[in-house]
C-alpha cells in the first residue's frame, strides 16, 4: 500500500501510526502523538479500518487546532425528484449570524455553494467521502473533505446522524483552517480570490 491508500486497524501500534503520520509530512510531539493515538483507537473501534484521509483529519485536529470562525446553526434542505435542490443555511461568523440560500445539482452541492456565498470565496473541492461509523436506524455518518485554495489544501471532517449536516460541518471545518491560514498570512479572511470548483468532484447527493 502507498501512503495514499493505507488502512490502519486497532491492532496497528503506536510506532506504525507515527510512521504513517511522518509519511504525511507531520512530526507531532510525544504529547500530540499520544492524543492522536487515543483518538485513532476510538475511531478504529467504530470503523474497523482507518484510512489515510481519516488520519489526516485526526492529525490536523490535534496539531493544527484553529478557531471555529464559521459555525453551522441551522440548515433547511429542499430536494425531490421534480424539484431543484436548494439549501438555506444559517451560519455564525464570530459574533454575526448570516443567512443565505442557494440551489445546486444536489442538496450537498447547494449547501456548499451557499457556504461559499457566505464566506465570499470559491474553493476547489478535490475530495469528498462519507462513511457510516455506526449501524442501525440512528447510524452516525462521517464526512471527509479536502479543498484547495491558491494551491494549498485544507482537510475537514465531521460526523452526525444526518449525512447532509455532517457534509456541511466537514466543509466548514476545512474552511476554518483556510481562514486561520489566511489570517496568519496577513490576508483578509473573506477576500474573494481564485479557485474554481471541481465540478467532477462535487457530490450530487
Amino acid at each position: 500500500m502507498t501512503a495514499h491508500t493505507f488502512a490502519l486497524t486497532a491492532r496497528s501500534g503506536r510506532a506504525a501510526l507515527k510512521h504513517h503520520i511522518a509519511a504525511l509530512g507531520h512530526v507531532p510531539s510525544d504529547a500530540q502523538l499520544d492524543a492522536i493515538y487515543e483518538k485513532f483507537l476510538s475511531l478504529a473501534d467504530k470503523k474497523k479500518e482507518v484510512m489515510v484521509q481519516d488520519l489526516e483529519i485526526l492529525v490536523q485536529d490535534e496539531m493544527f487546532k484553529v478557531p471555529e470562525t464559521y459555525k453551522l446553526i441551522n440548515v433547511q434542505i429542499l430536494s425531490g425528484s421534480k424539484a431543484t435542490p436548494m439549501a438555506a443555511l444559517k451560519v455564525q461568523r464570530d459574533k454575526d449570524v448570516i443567512e443565505e440560500a442557494a440551489t445546486g445539482n444536489g442538496p450537498i452541492d447547494a449547501a456548499y455553494k451557499c457556504i461559499e456565498r457566505i464566506v465570499g470565496h470559491e474553493f476547489q473541492l478535490i475530495e469528498f467521502g462519507m462513511n457510516a461509523i455506526t449501524s442501525g436506524q440512528d447510524a452516525v455518518g462521517e464526512a471527509r473533505v479536502r479543498i484547495r485554495s491558491n494551491g494549498t489544501i485544507f482537510a475537514g471532517g465531521a460526523s452526525s446522524t444526518d449525512i447532509i449536516e455532517a457534509a456541511i460541518k466537514a466543509y466548514l471545518s476545512a474552511i476554518n483552517r483556510w481562514v486561520d491560514a489566511e489570517k496568519k498570512a496577513g490576508k483578509a479572511g473573506r477576500k474573494a480570490a481564485g479557485g474554481k470548483r471541481a465540478a467532477a468532484a462535487m457530490p450530487s447527493l
